[in-house]
């Protein structure tokens, strides 16, 4: 109780204020907690910088003009001020153009599309076991056995010719068995014998932006799903978003629950994702003030 009452305090002092509080805005976001064990193998710097841009504390141009240390809070790369964090990290013209948040995407893309294969690779695997039905009758008096506890559904479903395509080395082209379209989701996975599909889209935004994002990806994507469902095919469409300062939405871990990943696959996918994102924009951070030479993924 002493610590609920801590936290709400905390909680509502950080509301009153404007610029350090706004993460207490963001909606659907996890929670990302450090280990002791993290704590003593993190560098201090990484340590600082994670928790100075949750509180948006870093030396933007726009902070320093605000704290009186210089007069212009324009962006080095594109002109455009005020030069806060979100722009450096996620609204830079200059920056997008030239493929710093491409490659931060990529790179986050990657983590999902490995665990996605993963998770594929041991479904396909699985004998299908029959489901027993059987009525199970007891002696007068008799106490009913418990329940195993029920295994987790997938949208896979029983079909053992999953695969999964992607929009990473390759451009990624929707089978024209299932729709014809010039939409490219970053994920597919799609079954012949269950005549299935699953689309999955990233998005990597400034976690204020996590919920209009995630709206935004599932009416892009509303009208290639009526146009598979109306082919005979079962489709899912997920969006999901990994914010640009290391903090997950709930919807990557809805979408890995979704395809049959365990907990603790997923636990370990969600935290390489939030890592890589933010390790990602530590490099286009430092980078804010020069070019940019492309990197590998």
């Amino acid at each position: 109780k002493v610590k609920s009452n801590i936290e709400h305090v905390r909680y509502v002092t950080a509301c009153q204020q404007p610029s350090q509080g706004r993460w207490t805005a963001w909606k659907d976001i996890e929670v990302r907690e450090l280990s002791w064990s993290e704590l003593w193998t993190v560098s201090d710097k990484r340590i600082s910088m994670m928790i100075k841009s949750a509180y948006d504390v870093l030396g933007t141009p726009a902070n320093l003009k605000k704290w009186n240390l210089q007069e212009s809070d324009q962006c080095v790369l594109c002109d455009k001020s005020p030069c806060n964090l979100k722009h450096i990290l996620s609204s830079c013209s200059v920056a997008l153009v030239g493929g710093r948040y491409t490659w931060r995407h990529d790179r986050v893309l990657k983590c999902i599309v490995s665990m996605s294969d993963s998770i594929v690779v041991e479904h396909n695997s699985k004998p299908n076991k029959p489901r027993n039905n059987a009525i199970v009758f007891l002696r007068k008096g008799q106490a009913p056995k418990s329940k195993a506890k029920a295994p987790r559904t997938s949208v896979l479903g029983s079909a053992d010719d999953w695969v999964v395509i992607s929009d990473l080395e390759t451009q990624l082209v929707v089978p024209r068995e299932i729709a014809i379209t010039s939409l490219r989701p970053d994920i597919v996975l799609w079954s012949r014998k269950g005549k299935a599909v699953v689309l999955c889209e990233l998005t990597c935004p400034w976690e204020e932006n996590a919920e209009w994002a995630h709206e935004r990806k599932l009416t892009k994507y509303e009208g290639l799903k009526n146009e598979i469902a109306s082919n005979g095919w079962l489709v899912k469409v997920f969006a999901v978003e990994v914010g640009c300062r290391g903090f997950a939405s709930r919807s990557l871990r809805s979408y890995l629950t979704a395809i049959g990943g365990s907990n603790r696959k997923i636990k370990g996918a969600v935290k390489e994702c939030c890592e890589v994102a933010e390790r990602a924009s530590v490099d286009i951070y430092l980078s804010r003030n020069e070019g940019w030479t492309k990197r590998d993924v």
